[in-house]
């Protein structure tokens, strides 16, 4: 008698272990991260990631055992393990399962109100006192950085509690930005070395009316107790102008100057950039 339950016990097992590999080997649907954003593996293998703010952005993803990669446009890869139907990242829970996609309803013509919410919370002219950079954030998620030589730089951002995220914008390609947290009207940007920067509120300013676009459906839900995945570091490149590498990383903590050439040294990076005639020329 035990033997038989054993042989039944033996047969399920290969039955239900088959099974399991055949879910785990399509992973296409759609996920939900802690910090609102949304992933959606297709079977394809390719993969779209829209930020909380709207931003999408595409890439493809890999799957080795239990590790699941995701390779975003720049060739930066993000590996996941993979746990059930949900997806891990450094032990901490990152994507959560939510089933496959559903077209979403055309949306019906509505008037224009005005924004609310984080967005519109944040909203307004920022300016360090000291250097004069100062940033513009508007209610829809977008803003505008302006550095000491008055050039803008195009970004986004978005609102984590009590932090406000940046992406830059720069030749048409979107970069890591500076993080600032905010404190009443006033924005705080700072390190181990370098001195708290303060951006001071200066007033308030309206995003233009957008064209009416179709927004596609976002799952809306809030997770607690789950850390958000930690922030890219922000990048420069060489030609970019000086205003674009502080609207990146700030003020440097020392500066050294020989004619044309103006080199900032950020010691809390251990880098050193040389610009020449106002561009980046060199990056140590």
């Amino acid at each position: 008698m035990n033997r038989t339950w054993l042989l039944v016990a033996l047969i399920g097992g290969l039955l239900f272990g088959g099974t399991l590999k055949a879910q785990q080997a399509n992973f296409s649907g759609v996920y939900v991260s802690t910090t609102k954003a949304q992933l959606q593996l297709n079977p394809d293998g390719s993969l779209t990631i829209r930020s909380a703010n709207g931003r999408v952005s595409p890439g493809r993803f890999t799957v080795n055992g239990d590790t699941l990669t995701l390779i975003d446009s720049m060739g930066s890869s993000y590996p996941l393990t993979i746990r059930g139907d949900n997806l891990y990242r450094d032990g901490g829970l990152a994507w959560i399962w939510r089933g496959t996609p559903t077209p979403a309803p055309a949306p019906e013509p509505e008037a224009q109100t005005a924004p609310v919410g984080p967005y519109a919370a944040i909203a307004g002219e920022y300016v360090f006192e000291q250097s004069g950079i100062h940033y513009v954030f508007l209610p829809d998620g977008s803003c505008t950085a302006h550095g000491p030589d008055g050039v803008p730089t195009q970004c986004h951002f978005i609102v984590e509690g009590d932090w406000i995220r940046t992406t830059v914008k720069i030749n048409g390609s979107n970069y890591p930005g500076l993080n600032f947290k905010q404190q009443g009207d006033k924005l705080y940007m700072g390190g181990i070395i370098m001195p708290a920067m303060e951006l001071v509120r200066q007033g308030v300013r309206t995003a233009p009316a957008p064209e009416a676009v179709a927004k596609p459906a976002l799952v809306q839900q809030q997770y607690e107790n789950v850390p958000p995945p930690p922030a890219p570091a922000p990048t420069i490149s060489m030609g970019q102008s000086k205003g674009q590498v502080l609207a990146a990383f700030g003020e440097p903590q020392r500066k050294a100057a020989a004619g044309p050439k103006e080199i900032f040294f950020y010691t809390d990076l251990k880098m050193k950039v040389t610009l020449t005639n106002g561009k980046v020329t060199s990056i140590d």
